[in-house]
């Protein structure tokens, strides 16, 4: 068996056994910091337990990173006399303890941290490893010193040159400080993906703005609201967002700005595939929500912007319970009958969708998302010419709407055999400046390839189909039409993550969690920066009771995204249904110190304690909750 298929169990310092992992697994650990020379290794199965810093697979490259992060390394002999730093207990995360850097970890002050000595030997690496490991202890010991004589003349030389040298001076630390910030400033994602958006959160602290200026400035949001395209969400939130900054904080004035928030959580809605999906767009809509709901904790606007979270963090089936419970009493509210009608196409049940889709265009027909949703039922339950004169409709309301162009351009092509018309809707959408969600995008792309199949013109029609199958991995249909025409397809990147992350939720939702599993895993090799695709893969993993690899999943959640509160929630949960209590609170104590007044995190701890048994403890930790948000229902 090569090393590459090997399989290894680790045990911690603390006797706590993790894996089997493969060799390229415990490597990428080692090069992430999670492990640093204390552990043992076993091959598996029936393996003995070695130290990890006396096996050959592994010990080269902890040695280089070791070195990289400026830790002490292991002498020639074995014994190394060095003392590496394990954090408190209450700062431990059981194995990958991932969103510290190594030398974070390094920095705690020494009267804080215990010892774990660690020997190792280089018997079965030959010389080679024994020269690099003198190479390094000399370069380790080659510290700079900086004697006080030096220091005098450099100032005596400063006094006398001070006029020369302070310009540059300055210029430099300015420099340098903008440097600095420009790095810090960009998020992550920015840097991966500039086509994605951030969603815009109120402000607080902004000056006051009049009742007559917010309705006017309320009034073009909804204007906006209704034209159901990217550009006009975003001049939507834009108005929204200041009208929620500049709200009056009268008494009377509450019901109005709980009733925009609400408008703007539904903007969020219709913004978020466009958006980088992260823990800082997700902790903006529960902001948005959780004062929605300290403004009107019972009434229609805070339970929509509770619908809308659920539905953003893939709990439709609480969506669709709340849903069906506000439409009980809030039969006239438009918004609550198209979200119930998406609820259902999401499940595929288009002839539900279609009824709740009418009575919602009734009551509100100049939100053009209405119609389009109708028109999809529609076609889907083969009423076509309705569905045609619905996406028309759209089109001589909005004429750039670039989804009711590509979904009637489809229509004309494939089922009324229009080629030409079908053809030109794609192509006048496709070339227009106004974006589109990607799943729709690969659609017009494939379409445009089935057309110049049929035409003969296969080197235009493979261009097409690559298009169609770059934008969205998961059209199985284009990535068909690629390796026919093509021969081969390439790998998924980054910006394609979305798109497996959507199927994959479709897949949740209808409770088919090996399926959905497949597609967030998928989404997290594209994109290992998205730790929402992570974290969805771990619970699909719980609910296929495999446990472990649930747990490793969510790790790498935590990993990818530090601020990702419900992967350490779900995370803590999980371990606690294993028994391991420590562990469990560990992981919340980490998420506390990032976020230390998440109503989220204490009802984590009150959740860990109730699993415990402990309900005093619960009580505590469930009474802290909500004194952060007091309309927690969970």
């Amino acid at each position: 068996m090569s090393s590459d298929e090997k399989r290894w169990i680790v045990k911690e310092s603390e006797g706590k056994i993790w894996g089997p992992y493969s060799t390229a697994q415990v490597l990428e650990q080692i090069d992430r910091g999670y492990y640093v020379g204390g552990e043992q290794v076993a091959a598996f199965p029936g393996g003995q337990w070695v130290s990890i810093s006396k096996t050959p697979e592994f010990y080269d490259r902890l040695l280089d990173v070791l070195v990289a992060e400026g830790r002490p390394v292991p002498d020639e002999s074995g014994d190394s006399g060095t003392s590496y730093q394990s954090r408190e207990v209450t700062e431990k995360v059981d194995l990958n303890e991932p969103p510290e850097s190594t030398s974070r970890k390094l920095s705690s002050s020494a009267t804080d941290i215990g010892r774990i000595t660690t020997k190792t030997k280089t018997n079965a690496l030959g010389t080679k490893t024994a020269t690099k490991t003198k190479t390094a202890l000399a370069k380790s010991s080659q510290t700079p010193v900086v004697e006080l004589a030096d220091l005098k003349a450099l100032e005596a030389k400063e006094n006398r040159s001070h006029r020369s040298n302070k310009l540059p001076l300055l210029l430099i630390c300015a420099a340098a400080v903008l440097a600095i910030f420009a790095i810090f400033s960009l998020g992550e994602g920015e840097k991966v993906d500039s086509s994605r958006v951030h969603l815009l959160a109120p402000r607080k602290g902004q000056p006051e703005i009049s009742e007559a200026k917010a309705l006017d400035k309320y009034r073009k949001a909804i204007a906006a609201f209704q034209n159901d395209t990217f550009s006009s969400y975003q001049r939507a939130q834009n108005e929204l967002v200041e009208i929620v900054e500049g709200a009056s904080v009268q008494p009377d004035a509450t019901g109005k700005k709980a009733e925009r928030i609400a408008t703007l959580c539904l903007t969020y809605r219709e913004l978020w595939p466009y958006s980088f999906q992260d823990s800082k767009d997700l902790k903006t809509v529960s902001q948005a929500m959780q004062e929605a709901k300290r403004l009107d904790p019972g009434g229609r606007s805070g339970a929509t912007c509770e619908i809308v979270e659920l539905m953003l963090t893939g709990r439709s089936r609480d969506a669709q319970g709340l849903t069906d419970n506000m439409l009980v009493e809030e039969s006239q509210t438009p918004v609550l009958f198209e979200i119930r009608g998406d609820l259902y196409s999401y499940v595929k049940d288009y002839s539900n969708a279609s009824s709740y889709f009418d009575q919602a265009r009734t009551q509100w027909p100049a939100w053009q998302k209405i119609s389009i949703e109708a028109a999809r039922a529609k076609r889907a339950t083969q009423k076509f010419p309705e569905a045609a004169e619905l996406y028309r409709s759209v089109l001589a309301k909005v004429p750039t709407h670039p989804v009711a162009k590509i979904e009637l351009g489809l229509m004309e092509a494939f089922v009324f055999q229009h080629l030409d018309d079908g053809l030109g809707l794609l192509r006048t959408a496709l070339d227009g400046k106004e974006k589109m969600p990607r799943e729709i995008e690969s659609s017009g792309y494939l379409g445009l390839a089935k057309i110049h199949e049929q035409r003969n013109l296969s080197s235009k029609a493979s261009d097409y189909a690559s298009k169609a199958y770059q934008l969205n991995p998961a059209n199985l249909e284009a990535k068909a039409m690629v390796e026919r025409l093509h021969g081969r397809v390439s790998e998924p990147g980054p910006k394609e993550a979305q798109s497996l992350i959507y199927l994959g939720d479709q897949y949740f939702s209808q409770g088919d969690f090996f399926a959905a599993q497949a597609q967030y895993k998928t989404a997290f090799e594209a994109d290992p920066k998205s730790g929402i695709s992570a974290m969805k893969a771990g619970r699909c993993l719980w609910a296929l009771n495999q446990s472990l690899d649930a747990i490793e999943w969510l790790k790498k959640a935590v990993a990818a995204d530090p601020q990702l509160t419900g992967a350490y929630i779900y995370l803590a949960e999980f371990f606690a249904r294993r028994y391991d209590f420590t562990a469990a609170t560990q992981v919340l104590a980490k998420i506390q110190r990032l976020q230390p007044n998440s109503y989220e995190v204490y009802r984590g701890l009150a959740n860990v304690e109730l699993i415990r048994n402990n309900y005093n403890g619960a009580l505590q930790y469930g009474q802290r909750s909500l004194k952060l948000y007091e309309t927690d229902l969970e």
